[in-house]
C-alpha cells in the first residue's frame, strides 16, 4: 500500500487562528475606544444645545413679562383694588396686572416648578412652543412700594435627557405706564 506523505507548505495562505483572535482583539478594543470618544463628544453637543434652548427661553419669558408689566399701570400682589397706598416693597411669587381703571389684565405665578400666567381669567402654565417654562422654587417678583417698579427674580431650568441647565435670575427691572 503506498504511503503518502503529506508536505507542509512553507508559503501558506490565509491567517492562522491566534492571529484572527489578535485581530478581532484589537479591532474590538479601537471600537469601544472610537464609540466613547464619539459619545463624549454627542454629550457635549446636547449640553450646548440645552444651555442655548434655557438662554432663549429665558430671554422669551423676560421678553412677554416685561411687555405685560409696561403696558400695565399697576403690579399688585394680591387681586384688591386700588392698591394700599404708601406700602412697602414685597417680594411675592404671584402678581396681578392692572390698567388705570382698576381692570385687572394678567397675571404671573410661580406654582411650584412652573411659570403660570393669567389668562382668559384662570391661570395656565406658561408655555414657549411646546414646553412649559420650568422656574426654581426660588424665583420671585420683587415690587417696589409704590407697585409701579417690578424686579423679575426668575431662576429658568430645563431637562433634557438627564442633563439640567438652569439661567440665573440677571433681576432685570421694569417699569409701569404712568
Amino acid at each position: 500500500m503506498p504511503r503518502y506523505h503529506f508536505k507542509r507548505m512553507t508559503c501558506s495562505q490565509g491567517f492562522t487562528l491566534v492571529e484572527a483572535v489578535v485581530a478581532g482583539i484589537i479591532a474590538v478594543i479601537v471600537g469601544s475606544i472610537t464609540f466613547t470618544v464619539f459619545q463624549m463628544a454627542n454629550q457635549m453637543v446636547e449640553s450646548g444645545g440645552i444651555s442655548t434652548k434655557i438662554q432663549m427661553q429665558y430671554s422669551i419669558v423676560v421678553m412677554q413679562i416685561g411687555k405685560s408689566i409696561r403696558g400695565a399701570n399697576v403690579v399688585i400682589e394680591n387681586q384688591t383694588w386700588p392698591p394700599a397706598s404708601n406700602a412697602a416693597a414685597t417680594t411675592t411669587q404671584v402678581i396681578y396686572l392692572f390698567n388705570s381703571s382698576g381692570a385687572q389684565t394678567g397675571g404671573y405665578k410661580v406654582n411650584g416648578t412652573v411659570l403660570q400666567e393669567l389668562a382668559a381669567g384662570s391661570w395656565q402654565n406658561f408655555r414657549i412652543g411646546p414646553s412649559d417654562v420650568q422656574v426654581t422654587a426660588a424665583s420671585n417678583f420683587s415690587l417696589s412700594g409704590d407697585k409701579r417698579w417690578i424686579t423679575l427674580g426668575l431662576n429658568v431650568f430645563s431637562t433634557f435627557r438627564s442633563l439640567k441647565d438652569t439661567v440665573t435670575s440677571k433681576q432685570e427691572a421694569f417699569t409701569c405706564r404712568n
